[in-house]
């Protein structure tokens, strides 16, 4: 298409202007070729060629006439940019520096204040003050792209000589005015229509012969732009308001009216071969004028300057070739960077080590060989894993642990593209990481044994009463050990680090400080043991006083934790029972129903309501009363109940015999007396269903205010007489009447020496201060314990509902030990003959009475110690 014919009638719907010989930007784009076009895509960079030489250097006669004849788009291009000078002084004319441009008195200097610098040599196109809006690349007369033809910088839409009008181009010279003034319509026509095809040509073709018409001569057209201003033109009034055929305008170019008139980029109007030269103009004679070219011509110059390719198709292949380097460059960087990964995944680096073992320059095959005998040591070496204040062992085998050679290799050698591994392998430490085989049945299970034992819980402060003192034990921080941190010290240290893993645990705090103790000391604890208390009791009309004294109070006082704080509790039934038993004239306590036992046959004693304190009530008033100043309170007796009715004890079913133990003994006056007060305190009890019997508890300390009289017992391993001594008889009938009942058997210890008139193992024995009897009424109704000497025996029954069904059973005697041999003097020793010491286990079976189903088995062993020989030397 031809920018000079056919764009005008793609739009001709378009406003145009209004005579003054610019059009609207879609006539411009009609009948102006785009800056772009009119530049040259070569030669203006300062790349010679055959062709651009004699464009910059030729003086010939037969260039002057194609100029003077404005056939030729040379002469365009000449007077529009350059002057056939040296690089760089495209507008500069023959004058002496800085008379470029000048006309009359007219100088190039005025353009300075436009962005125009023609005052010094090769300045006459320079790009420099371009404006933010001139984004346009600039026509250049030492070479480059153009967007627009600016002498020295300004807008693109005009080259502006010393203030004339944008639309306009001043001229140099009168004479060239005329010249250019002068053509005809259809030879200025010509150029413009010179199609893209014929362009090329002409860019590439020779030298035409002077006077030569050019082929495309005949095909000329007129150009109907109505901006547009031919021979009819008029001259300028003034030399700023033309510039004579130097410089063409060129209208700001905007892509959408290319991109509305095709896909592609806008074809060039006309091509025109940029080879030749112009000569040099003369100079213009004072007062000559010229009328302005039209546009027409401007457009016929311009579009013949297409020259070889326009810069739309240049702009194309310098995208192309930028694509093809860059895709070049990638290919370059992408082989290089694979390359490395392959070369990493060959050999290991010089100082390459694993699990203390050299692998430097070793391949995959070496590297494996040389780890495998470290991975048989690492299987006989414990983890030892430590937090400063405790250790745990782990055995590699046992918690399912191992080194992997083949994978610790294959995680520095296989090839991978990853950047990570690859930036590690070339940058990073050249220790590589053990890589662990883990079985996680038996490693996780091990992981919580040795986290249950490394953690540590928190120490709470606490506040206790000894010897009548409040006494403060500080708090300590607990310590976890997560089975998830240390599966992490494994897995990052083992094998890589020597001696024990170091942990470091999180810490708990305690929910109470020492601090919170001590403040509870000073102002609770200390006042309460300060002295006695009196709290007021009313009964009916009359008031009592109980007398707490601080002894009963430190004893039954205790502090809890409560909110990071320590509070006063007491232990309320014995906090009663001490006070009443203390104050016996200020009420009475309650009485349960009890037995008469006469044979087989059992009386109903009836129960006994008290008076008393409520346990809480009293508890109350006398924390109360410990902190105040007067250290008194009051309360309110109230008569209180039994817990075992006189109807409870009718009610109940005690006519069968559970079940019945008896055990010889040989008489002895003191041992009989023990047994008897014993049994006695024994007969009777009722223990309801779920209730705890304790032997000691019943009987009392033994001492002769409590009816006991010294007799045999043994202590540290030997024979000597004690209070109460006899009484373990009572222990062990009374134990094998609670094992055949089928109780639970809670606490019971046999004794260091076989007795033979126990059954063996099955046998228990009895101290105030570290040995009791405790079993628990596991029926489901109350039962009536009894005891008594009958026929030189003790006898311990248990009266019930109905009989139990339960069998025993013994392993035999097992794992025998010797005795030693003591040396002893002075008249206190004994001579004591040797046995042995020797192991049995009891079994029990429970049965259900009716259907004989079992119901339970247990078991317990029995050790006995050797008893060793005594000899007593005088």
């Amino acid at each position: 298409m031809n920018g000079s014919e056919d764009r005008t009638g793609a739009q001709s719907g378009e406003e145009q202007s209004d005579g003054s010989g610019i059009g609207e930007r879609d006539e411009a784009s009609a009948g102006f070729p785009e800056a772009a076009d009119i530049m040259p895509s070569a030669g203006w960079d300062g790349a010679e060629s055959e062709d651009e030489t004699a464009f910059g250097t030729s003086d010939s006669a037969e260039q002057t006439e194609r100029a003077a004849s404005g056939l030729e788009s040379e002469s365009v291009e000449s007077e529009g940019l350059e002057y056939g000078g040296p690089e760089g002084e495209g507008l500069e004319s023959e004058g002496p520096e800085g008379e470029g441009l000048e006309h009359e008195s007219f100088e190039v200097e005025s353009f300075e204040s436009e962005g125009l610098q023609g005052d010094s040599p090769g300045a006459g196109a320079t790009g420099e003050d371009r404006g933010e809006d001139d984004r346009a690349e600039d026509v250049r007369a030492g070479g480059g792209p153009a967007e627009a033809v600016v002498a020295g910088g300004g807008p693109a839409e005009a080259v502006v000589a010393g203030g004339g009008p944008a639309e306009d181009v001043a001229a140099e010279s009168g004479e060239k005015a005329d010249e250019a003034a002068s053509l005809p319509d259809a030879e200025a026509g010509d150029a413009a229509s010179v199609p893209d095809a014929e362009a090329g040509e002409a860019a590439s073709g020779p030298e035409p012969e002077i006077g030569t018409p050019r082929p495309d001569a005949g095909a000329s057209s007129s150009v109907t732009d109505t901006g547009t201003a031919g021979p009819q033109a008029e001259a300028p009034d003034s030399p700023g308001d033309a510039v004579a055929a130097e410089c063409p305008i060129v209208p700001e170019r905007d892509d959408s009216d290319a991109s509305a008139d095709s896909d592609s980029e806008p074809e060039p109007a006309a091509a025109e071969d940029r080879t030749g030269s112009v000569p040099e103009p003369d100079a213009p004679s004072a007062g000559a004028a010229a009328p302005a070219p039209g546009r027409e011509g401007f457009a016929s110059a311009a579009s013949a300057n297409t020259g070889k390719d326009s810069p739309a198709a240049g702009q194309r292949t310098r995208r192309r070739w930028g694509a093809a380097v860059g895709i070049g460059a990638a290919v370059v960087v992408l082989g290089g960077y694979f390359g490395l990964a392959l070369w990493q995944s060959r050999a290991l680096p010089a100082s390459a080590h694993s699990a203390g073992v050299d692998l430097g320059g070793m391949d995959a095959p070496e590297a494996v060989a040389a780890l495998e005998p470290a991975a048989e040591d690492a299987l006989g070496e414990e983890i030892v894993l430590e937090t400063g204040t405790a250790e745990v062992a782990l055995s590699p085998e046992t918690a399912g642990l191992a080194l992997d050679p083949q994978a610790t290799v294959d995680s520095a050698l296989g090839f991978s593209a990853d950047p990570r591994v690859v930036w590690e392998r070339l940058f990073g430490d050249d220790e590589i990481p053990p890589v662990l085989a883990v079985d996680e049945e038996r490693f996780a299970p091990a992981l919580d044994e040795a986290s249950a034992a490394l953690s540590e819980e928190p120490v709470d402060a606490e506040l206790a009463i000894s010897d009548g003192e409040a006494v403060v034990s500080d708090s300590a921080e607990g310590l976890v050990v997560t089975p998830e941190s240390l599966r992490t010290v494994v897995q990052e240290q083992w094998l890589r680090t020597d001696g024990p893993l170091a942990l470091e645990p999180e810490t708990t705090a305690p929910a109470v400080t020492t601090e919170a103790a001590q403040r509870a000391k000073e102002e609770i604890a200390d006042p309460a043991l300060s002295g006695d208390i009196s709290i007021e009791a009313a009964e009916d009309d009359e008031t009592h006083t109980l007398t707490v004294s601080q002894e009963t109070v430190g004893a039954t006082l205790g502090f809890e934790p409560e909110d990071g704080a320590l509070v006063p509790v007491f232990d309320e039934e014995e906090l009663r029972d001490a006070v009443f038993e203390a104050n016996p004239e200020v009420g009475r306590p309650a009485e349960d129903a009890s037995f008469e036992i006469s044979g087989s046959s059992l009386t109903v004693v009836p129960s006994r309501a008290g008076v008393g304190a409520d346990p809480a009530e009293l508890a109350s008033a006398v924390e109360e009363a410990m902190v105040s100043a007067s250290r008194t309170s009051s309360i309110e007796l109230t008569e209180t109940e039994p817990d075992f009715t006189t109807a409870e004890a009718e009610a109940a079913d005690f006519s069968s015999v559970v079940s019945e133990f008896s055990t010889p003994y040989a008489s002895s006056p003191n041992r009989d007396a023990n047994l008897r007060v014993s049994t006695e305190r024994v007969r009777g009890t009722v223990l309801q269903p779920g209730e705890q019997f304790s032997l000691n508890e019943a009987l009392g300390e033994r001492t002769a205010a409590a009816g006991y009289r010294p007799a045999g017992v043994i202590s540290g391993g030997q024979m000597k007489e004690d209070y109460g001594g006899g009484v373990s008889q009572t222990s062990t009938t009374l134990f094998n009447a609670a094992f055949f009942a089928g109780f639970s058997l809670d606490e019971h210890q046999a004794h260091s020496r076989y007795i033979s008139r126990y059954p063996e193992g099955r046998e228990t024995t009895l101290d105030w201060t570290s040995i009791d009897l405790k079993f628990t009424n596991t029926l489901d109704a109350p039962v009536v314990l009894d005891m008594h000497l009958e026929g030189g025996e003790v006898v311990a029954r248990v009266f019930g509902a109905e009989e139990a069904d339960v069998e025993a059973s013994s392993s035999g005697r097992f794992a025998y030990t010797s005795p030693g041999t003591v040396r002893e003097s002075g008249p206190r020793c004994t001579p004591q003959a040797p046995a042995q010491g020797w192991s049995i286990t009891i079994y029990r079976t429970i049965k259900d009475p009716e259907s004989g189903e079992v119901l339970s088995e247990d078991d317990f062993t029995t050790v006995y110690r050797p008893v060793n020989r005594v000899v007593c030397e005088d």
